[in-house]
């Protein structure tokens, strides 16, 4: 069954070479419950796979815009395969948890933060209360 989410700008293969829209076929509630399903497992994978192909960096730049937007207070940089953290990152003063590392459940080897030793700007973020680096090389 060919799928695509138009909201998100995703559409499969199979869809692009039937012409395929978003709409969901005709018939009975089974069968578009399966195929709603399956739109959001196309969605998420999809999803999934332009995140992993984004630079590290880049989406840890992305995250730290998000936090300087909303101000909650949390940044969650771990699991990126960053070897060294953005100097953006200290602009954060407000911030007061910062997970570096991670449970590590799922994570790809490479996808752990390669950090060896904490940045000297640490002292920049005040506030900071808790700083995660579980599954990080630092000592």
């Amino acid at each position: 069954m060919a799928v695509s989410v138009v909201a998100a700008g995703i559409m499969t293969n199979a869809a692009r070479r039937n012409g395929n829209s978003n709409r969901a076929p005709r018939g009975d509630a089974r069968r578009r419950v399966l195929w709603a399903q399956a739109v959001e497992r196309e969605a998420a994978t999809e999803l999934e796979s332009r995140a992993m192909s984004k630079e590290p960096r880049q989406i840890a730049l992305e995250r730290i815009a998000a936090e300087k937007a909303a101000r909650t207070g949390r940044l969650d940089i771990g699991n990126l395969g960053l070897e060294r953290l953005p100097d953006e990152l200290f602009q954060l003063e407000w911030l007061e948890e910062l997970v570096l590392g991670g449970d590590g459940k799922g994570v790809e080897p490479d996808r752990r933060n390669c950090l060896v030793a904490l940045p000297p700007l640490l002292p920049c973020l005040p506030h900071l209360r808790v700083l995660d680096c579980s599954q990080t090389d630092l000592r």
